[in-house]
């Protein structure tokens, strides 16, 4: 199953006043309405099933929404590969592939949008939870607990704007870490430019 944070969920992250386990604490900063359950439970050390139940039990998760965009990120999870949902198009990318790391819709035509040039609100919207989304999955990706803080960043960005500047800060300390090429692989999985 694949589950989501409900808005008292992302609350919760900024004011750590109902989940006080440490392995509940990271379950719900993992929860990214991308990664499976079971994917979820082998990443994260000391985590249960009954841990699922009680942050549901607390109203601070929820499963995922089905139709489409459902169905697509379960088949992808499943199946180890990253799903982020911009603008019109799927970005998703294999593991193994050699294109692995980068971003674009589903049946390779063109490169995903910049999320700078959205205006309607509704796809604004829907681009910062890909964005988010995304950088969810980036961060731990490549960055291992050293992006444990940007991470809660992440959580706490309340704006595209702000997710935005995450996203140049998270690029800035791959780059640090594991050198330019791969920062330009993480702007390109984000931004695809």
């Amino acid at each position: 199953m694949i589950w989501s944070k409900t808005e008292a969920g992302r609350r919760e992250i900024q004011s750590r006043e109902r989940v006080q386990a440490r392995a509940q604490r990271t379950l719900l900063l993992l929860i990214d309405g991308v990664r499976t359950d079971a994917t979820l439970l082998a990443s994260v050390a000391g985590v249960t099933p009954a841990d699922f139940d009680t942050l549901h039990g607390l109203g601070l998760i929820a499963p995922a929404a089905n139709g489409s965009a459902g169905r697509a990120d379960a088949q992808a999870s499943s199946s180890g590969e990253a799903v982020a949902r911009l603008g019109d198009g799927w970005a998703v990318t294999h593991p193994g592939d050699a294109g692995a790391g980068t971003a674009g819709p589903a049946d390779g035509s063109a490169p995903v949008p910049d999320p700078s040039s959205v205006a309607p609100a509704s796809t604004q919207a829907a681009d910062r939870r890909a964005l988010a989304a995304a950088l969810t999955q980036l961060i731990p990706t490549h960055l291992g607990v050293r992006g444990f803080t940007l991470t809660l960043a992440v959580e706490r960005a309340s704006s595209l704007d702000e997710l935005r500047s995450v996203a140049e800060r998270a690029i800035e300390a791959i780059a640090r870490r594991r050198g330019d090429a791969v920062a330009a692989d993480a702007r390109r999985t984000l931004f695809g430019r």
